[in-house]
């Protein structure tokens, strides 16, 4: 049915006990009926109660969303290392054509102000003067170039900006 499912708050002591419970499943798996899935991260979930997979046809989805971020233990999180995501090539298509639309100049590069602006519409990263010149210091075209819109595509799917925590859960 489509009635939403009673879980218990104690259930968010762990992942596994969510996903036992079937109350979520992880957000990279959620899609809509005869579409491809988001490369979500996978520590972040999504409720069954907002959208169940195993619903068919077309569904609207709901405009309501609740975001819960737990940490079930304080003392086991610890810092993750960034880690890239992994686009499958239609992904790969749609973020090339993003950066086509950021490129104002049509250069097929980016400066400084442009690289910073990518990183804060995708990431919501506000990149300092330093973290700049690492960026350019590292680059091709050395500090005072403009990365090609390869390098910034790199950039934006590294993982860098996303800090996550090993133990921290999203639901």
């Amino acid at each position: 049915g489509e009635e939403g499912r009673r879980w218990p708050v104690s259930a968010l002591g762990s992942r596994e006990a969510l996903e036992e419970r079937g109350a979520a499943y992880p957000a990279a798996e959620f899609r809509l009926y005869s579409r491809s899935p988001l490369p979500f991260p996978r520590h972040l979930l999504v409720s069954r109660n907002y959208f169940d997979l195993n619903w068919v046809g077309e569904r609207r989805l709901k405009n309501v969303c609740v975001s819960i971020d737990w940490l079930p233990s304080v003392a086991a999180a610890e810092r993750a290392a960034p880690e890239a995501a992994a686009l499958d090539e239609a992904q790969k298509a749609r973020r090339d054509f993003a950066l086509q639309l950021l490129d104002m100049r049509g250069a097929g590069s980016f400066t400084r102000a442009e690289v910073a602006d990518a990183v804060r519409l995708a990431e919501d990263v506000s990149l300092s003067s330093e973290d700049l010149d690492e960026i350019f210091a590292a680059a091709p075209g050395g500090p005072a170039g403009e990365l090609p819109a390869a390098a910034v595509a790199e950039l934006l799917t590294s993982g860098r900006f996303r800090a996550e925590d090993k133990g921290r859960y999203r639901v």
